[in-house]
């Protein structure tokens, strides 16, 4: 069975967004022989959602890409062969945003970056997940995480709405928003949770790889939309100078939706990025429910409020590699920097 399992959808044209997936997964006792079989109709099942969906699908020579996955006979696949095949798909089409979840495994296409030894190592040891803190007694600081399929969106998207409110409530010569821990989830709290920061109006679209089709997100005191459609809200707080200054901190982990929140701020006035390239997942994502596993795929490219689209990673306007310290922000290389910069501006 194949089923689109999504938060919130918005179709236009053959192009369809996914905010937050929300799979059903179902846990199979089966024989090996009936385990082989399935995973046939699963390959099957994936490759023509694939065909059908993928930003790419107008690129790629289908016909050459089915030869190369199927067999002629209907041999029963085992998990490694099919593992191969749909990593051959996913990499034969170009899309490095593919994952298929399935018997506890996730299958990709392409090999994960490896990250800094020293990054992740700051990553592993230090307090990582939503908070605030004031430094130098002036400038704010709050660290926005990535979030899961087990998160209470709403609940999220409230509490970072409210841990900014405690910063931007008090005079502040700046603000710092680190996204260095932010691998991804839902776009929808710091869209929502940050929309003060980000400002009322368009903000940015998602678009289809021609340029031809393009949907527009919109912030208006809290709510979100997509294309006029209503996606979330919080109760806001809280205000915000539209000549705030803003320093938004990134590494290589920033990914997916942390680097969508990133695109999102690119081109407020007064605002500057600091750290590393990013992981490079900028595309916009669709979700499918095959057969109880989990199937993602890159559906559209991200463009920010200038109209700049992106595609692989988003670069910093001041690069800073090393010096990492989230236990000691006094002692943390980015965010000295970040301070720097508000001082001189």
């Amino acid at each position: 069975m194949i089923s689109k399992v999504l938060f919130y959808k918005v179709t236009l044209g053959k192009l369809r967004w996914c905010i937050l997936c929300l799979p059903l997964l179902f846990l199979f006792k089966l024989t090996n022989a009936q385990e082989k079989d399935t995973l046939n109709t699963t390959l099957l099942k994936v490759f023509q959602t694939v065909k059908s969906n993928s930003l790419y699908s107008k690129k790629v020579d289908w016909n050459k890409l089915e030869q190369s996955i199927f067999n002629k006979t209907d041999a029963p696949l085992g998990f490694s062969e099919f593992k191969n095949k749909v990593k051959l798909l996913f990499s034969s089409i170009g899309d490095r945003h593919a994952s298929l979840s399935i018997k506890g495994q996730t299958i990709r296409g392409f090999e994960l970056h490896q990250l800094r030894p020293s990054l992740l190592k700051e990553l592993k040891t230090s307090p990582t997940s939503l908070r605030t803190q004031m430094i130098d007694s002036n400038y704010g600081y709050i660290l926005i995480p990535g979030n899961s399929l087990k998160d209470d969106v709403k609940k999220l998207s409230q509490a970072i709405q409210d841990s900014l409110c405690k910063l931007i409530n008090k005079p502040l010569n700046g603000l710092i928003i680190d996204l260095r821990a932010h691998e991804g989830g839902s776009i929808l709290p710091p869209f929502t949770g940050l929309h003060q920061v980000i400002g009322n109006g368009n903000f940015g679209a998602f678009g289809s790889l021609d340029g031809k089709t393009k949907v527009t997100w919109k912030l208006k005191d809290g709510k979100l939309y997509l294309q006029q459609k209503f996606v979330g809200a919080v109760k806001s707080n809280c205000k915000c100078s539209k000549n705030l200054k803003v320093a938004i901190l990134l590494s290589q982990l920033t990914a997916s939706a942390g680097e969508q929140l990133a695109i999102a701020l690119r081109g407020r006035p007064n605002t500057i990025f600091i750290g590393e390239k990013t992981y490079g997942l900028t595309t916009g994502n669709v979700a499918f429910s095959i057969d109880g596993h989990l199937l993602v795929l890159s559906a559209s490219l991200s463009e920010d409020r200038t109209g700049k689209i992106y595609i692989g990673t988003f670069d910093p306007d001041i690069e800073l590699i090393e010096g990492d310290n989230f236990k000691n922000l006094n002692q943390d290389a980015k965010v000295i920097e970040a301070l720097k910069w508000f001082k001189a501006n």
